[in-house]
């Protein structure tokens, strides 16, 4: 198993990569990422579907701030 971890603007991510002891070559990703200022997580298998959630926690975040403004 390898484990990435890095952040991105206020996004914790980790990514881990794992693969069965007879097919090294065959690696499944599981990539968790949590919003840091709101604490809401999701686990998903693809980088698609991660860099769409934080797109759309990232608006939700921002509609928030301009509804306080207001």
């Amino acid at each position: 198993m390898k484990i990435f971890m890095i952040t991105r603007k206020s996004f914790f991510i980790r990514w881990l990569l794992f693969s069965k002891d007879e097919k090294p070559q065959e690696e499944h990703s599981v990539i968790e990422i949590e919003h840091i200022q709101s604490g809401s997580s999701q686990r998903v298998s693809s980088l698609e579907e991660a860099g769409q959630w934080m797109r759309d926690v990232q608006a939700e975040t921002e509609k928030g701030r301009e509804i306080e403004a207001e």
